[in-house]
């Protein structure tokens, strides 16, 4: 997608899922829970989108889930939250 082809709206979602993803910040164990609970609220928002907008919400869907997966190098996964979270978001996707 190039940006000439990118709505404010598509805009609007990557920032919100850049800031959610915080990139470049690692995340400890005491901070997954609160970190997947931020991305949990994060989703309740795009699904909501989604039953209105859902040919728009599905590339969203696609960088969000994409985003999860290159967070996992940052992100102390020993408790399993991150991977219960993209079950959600999986779900969600479907």
């Amino acid at each position: 997608m190039t940006h000439a082809t990118i709505s404010t709206s598509d805009r609007t979602w990557d920032n919100k899922i850049e800031n959610a993803l915080v990139f470049g910040q690692i995340i400890s164990w005491r901070e997954v829970s609160e970190f997947c609970k931020d991305l949990s609220c994060l989703l309740e928002n795009l699904v909501s989108f989604g039953k209105n907008h859902p040919s728009a919400a599905l590339p969203i869907f696609e960088i969000f889930f994409a985003g999860c997966l290159e967070k996992c190098d940052e992100i102390d996964g020993s408790g399993n939250d991150l991977g219960i979270f993209l079950d959600e978001l999986a779900c969600a996707w479907i």
